[in-house]
């Protein structure tokens, strides 16, 4: 079995089993890993639910001579460290009392009462030692059928954590072919406005998510028809989910700036801290979002060298090509304009082959050196960095002599 194949060839679960032979039966691999690899895709890192109390798991780990941490004690989970690895493992769980994401939770011993926690049916699936497979809520069906449902009545399980509205939409962008199930996206449109109830950072993981899935086009087309992205990015332009081609680069801030940038009218840098500040953006995600959002656009006003060359050598040749990439997504500058041509040729930007101390030999000191060191640089980019340190040179005495 493919499930059990993928448990052999991954050492640190191997070598867990093989400590914990006698307790085996204590432990389950649970969630999107299994999910994954019943679809053949990459699993990735394996999660591990136990129904033995978080005190058990410490006490066990001590008799078998491995290192414990009680990283999330309160959420039951404790970390091993097996061959110098980390392997986290959580203790059942079920509601007692729910207050949506905070819910009063008490540990257990019924390993379904965790799985009805799970927000999806394809994440609830849990994998013995054995390769035994455990499908509560026809996770397995679902996934045959290619269909993402929630857990029971799907808006109960929205109130539970307004979070999982992202989740539905961003699993309908991991997984090809799949469909949403009618009833969850009429519960998601229902809840969308709770949305505006999660914090920043939330609410950017997940959508960041799903600008870099595969699918995000569709996925993000749903939601807006669902009034879900207009919850999360009320600046949206509609209009510009067309920029969403095949192929784009896999970068999250410049998918979210496809969204956002207007043609017609220049978001203003107040506009932009609004939308930082919505998403809790990082101070270098900020600096990028600000280039396509701001700079681009000013510099596309008058796409020229003057203008240009500056900001070519303050963000740096592969930076700007890529902002020039993004205008032309946007269609606010021409790929036939001859000076996007040449700077998408270029390979690299060459120094100005003189400096500050040549200059201040020619008698140029303060605003003045630093001035010219500007003029000579444009003709360096003019001349296609083809102009010696002597032509140069030869320039500033000719200015001066037509100064005198």
């Amino acid at each position: 079995m493919k499930i059990l194949a993928a448990l052999q060839a991954t050492p640190l679960l191997e070598k867990f089993f093989t400590i914990f032979q006698e307790e085996a039966g204590h432990f389950r691999l649970v969630g999107g890993s299994i999910r994954n690899i019943l679809l053949n895709l990459p699993h990735g890192d394996f999660d591990l639910a136990s129904n033995l109390l978080p005190e058990e798991l410490l006490t066990l780990a001590k008799k078998k001579n491995i290192k414990a941490l009680p990283t999330g004690l309160k959420h039951g989970t404790i970390t091993f460290i097996i061959a110098g690895q980390a392997l986290e493992i959580t203790s059942l769980r079920e509601d007692v009392v729910n207050y949506g994401r905070h819910a009063l939770v008490t540990f257990t011993k019924d390993w379904q009462a965790d799985a009805k926690r799970r927000d999806l049916t394809i994440n609830a699936f849990y994998l013995d030692h054995q390769g035994q497979l455990y499908d509560y809520f026809n996770g397995f069906a679902d996934l045959k059928k290619r269909k993402i449902r929630f857990i029971g009545p799907a808006e109960k399980r929205i109130k539970e954590d307004y979070l999982r509205i992202l989740r539905f939409f961003r699993f309908y962008s991991q997984l090809p072919e799949f469909s949403l199930d009618q009833a969850g996206i009429t519960a998601c449109f229902a809840q969308s406005q709770q949305l505006t109830r999660l914090s920043a950072e939330r609410i950017w993981q997940e959508l960041k998510k799903i600008l870099l899935a595969k699918n995000a086009k569709k996925a993000l087309f749903l939601m807006f028809e669902q009034a879900i992205l207009k919850a999360v990015l009320p600046r949206l332009k509609p209009e510009n989910l067309s920029f969403f081609k095949d192929h784009l680069p896999t970068e999250a801030i410049l998918r979210l700036a496809l969204l956002l940038i207007d043609q017609a009218h220049q978001l203003s840098p107040v506009a932009i801290t609004a939308i930082i500040k919505q998403l809790a953006l990082s101070r270098k995600e900020q600096y990028r979002l600000k280039n396509f959002l701001l700079l681009g656009p000013q510099l596309a006003t008058n796409f020229t060298l003057p203008l240009i060359r500056p900001e070519l050598r303050r963000l740096g040749l592969g930076a700007f090509k890529e902002l020039i990439d993004f205008l032309l997504m946007v269609n606010l500058i021409s790929p036939t304009n001859q000076l996007v041509e040449k700077i998408r040729a270029w390979q690299n930007l060459p120094a100005l082959p003189l400096n500050g101390k040549d200059l201040l030999a020619k008698n140029l000191r303060g605003a003045k050196l630093g001035q010219k060191l500007g003029e000579l640089d444009l003709l360096w980019f003019e001349s296609n960095f083809s102009l010696s340190k002597q032509a140069l040179l030869e320039h500033i005495n000719a200015k001066a002599k037509l100064n005198c």
